[in-house]
């Protein structure tokens, strides 16, 4: 009776440890398809930040492109910007030499106007002259 006792203690024993080990293969199971939706999210993650990082190093790229060609064009500004004063000061320049012109001219036609008033003058001194010399040279004849 003692034997059946043990044998019927170890049987439950055993049922024991086959629930138990039921229950840890069953927890096993378990914690290897919550490790493998882990790894699955994180491979997903992973590809999603091996994609920002191409977009990343595209962008920086484009980045690269847009600060060259803003140089290029700073340095096509600044070439407008000296051909601008350049050309300012050219016209001051003809402005400058247009007024001196036109001073010039003016002093031309005042001396001209003098020039012409003298020689006014001296036709009507002429015609005075001659008047008076027919005038007198017809009475002495």
């Amino acid at each position: 009776m003692v034997l059946l006792h043990r044998n019927v203690a170890e049987l439950g024993e055993q049922e024991g440890h086959a629930a138990s080990s039921e229950n840890r293969s069953e927890d096993l199971f378990q914690s290897v398809e919550h490790m493998e939706a882990l790894l699955k999210a994180k491979d997903e993650e992973i590809n999603k930040l091996q994609n920002r990082k191409s977009d990343f190093q595209d962008l920086e790229e484009e980045r690269e492109k847009i600060i060259k060609r803003m140089q290029e064009l700073e340095q096509r500004n600044f070439e407008l910007e000296q051909q601008v004063l350049k050309a300012e000061q050219s016209l001051a320049s003809s402005l400058d030499a247009r007024q001196q012109a036109e001073d010039e001219v003016r002093k031309v036609i005042e001396v001209l106007d003098i020039k012409i008033f003298d020689l006014n003058s001296l036709r009507q001194s002429l015609a005075n002259f001659l008047d008076k010399d027919q005038l007198g040279g017809s009475s002495e004849c």
